[in-house]
C-alpha cells in the first residue's frame, strides 16, 4: 500500500522499520505527549510498541472503504519526495515522520504524529496533513477525524492552523503528562475547506492511492 502526492508519501510500517521509528521517537515518552526524563522510548518499549502496531495490522487489516463495524489500527511512515520543502532533505528512502491512527467505525482517531528531530520546525505537518486527510475522507470514506495537540506545544497548533474555522474544538483532556486540546473535523467541514476560496491548494492536490 502507498499514498502519494507531489511532495510527500506514506507507506505502512514493516518489521525492519524499528530503527527508523526509534530515531523519529527518540525524545518522545510512552504515551505520545511530552518527552520527560525517565519516561522515554527505551529499546524494550520501542520493540514492544512496534510489534503491537504490526500485530494489530496483521490481525485487523485496513478495511477500505470503512464500514460502521470497522476496527483497525494503522501505522504509516512519512517521506519527502521533493527538495523544495526543506533546505537539506534526507534521502527519499529515509522516513521523516510517523503517524498512527485507529479507525473505529467511520471515525479516524489520530493517536500519534511525529516528525524526526532533525526535521522539526520545517512546517512539514502542513505538507503531510492535506495528503492524509484525502486518504481518510476520499479513500477510506471516513465521516470524521479526531486528534489531540498538547496545549503547550505551539508547533502542534501551527500544524493545523490551515484548518482554522473548519474544525471543532472539543475541550481538553488532562493526563499525567499534561493537558491536551481535542479537535475534530467532519467530512462536511473538510469539503467546505476545499471549496473555500483559500482552499485551492487542498482541492487541487494531486493525490494517489495504491493498494
Amino acid at each position: 500500500m502507498k499514498i502519494t502526492a507531489p511532495k510527500v508519501r506514506y507507506r505502512p510500517i514493516v518489521e525492519t522499520d524499528e530503527a527508523a521509528i526509534g530515531e523519529i521517537l527518540a525524545d518522545w515518552n510512552h504515551d505520545n505527549i511530552n518527552a520527560h526524563r525517565g519516561n522515554r522510548f527505551d529499546s524494550v518499549r520501542l520493540t514492544n510498541t512496534v510489534n503491537r502496531w504490526l500485530l494489530d495490522a496483521s490481525v485487523e487489516p485496513p478495511e477500505i472503504p470503512l464500514k460502521t463495524s470497522s476496527l483497525f489500527r494503522q501505522a504509516l511512515l512519512m517521506y519527502m519526495d521533493a527538495t523544495s520543502v526543506i533546505d537539506s532533505p534526507p534521502d527519499k528512502e529515509t522516513p521523516v515522520g510517523l503517524v498512527v491512527f485507529v479507525a473505529r467505525g467511520k471515525t479516524i482517531k489520530v493517536e500519534l504524529t511525529a516528525i524526526h528531530p532533525s526535521y522539526r520546525g520545517k512546517k512539514l505537518y502542513s505538507e503531510f496533513y492535506p495528503t492524509l486527510s484525502k486518504y481518510a475522507f476520499v479513500t477510506l470514506g471516513a465521516d470524521d477525524i479526531t486528534w489531540q495537540i498538547p496545549t503547550n506545544v505551539a508547533a502542534g497548533k501551527h500544524a493545523t492552523s490551515k484548518w482554522d474555522g473548519f474544525t471543532t474544538a472539543a475541550g481538553q483532556t488532562t493526563g499525567e503528562t499534561g493537558a491536551r486540546d481535542n479537535y475534530s473535523i467532519t467530512k462536511t467541514q473538510w469539503q467546505a475547506r476545499l471549496d473555500d476560496a483559500s482552499g485551492k491548494e487542498f482541492k487541487d492536490l494531486d493525490y494517489a492511492f495504491t493498494a
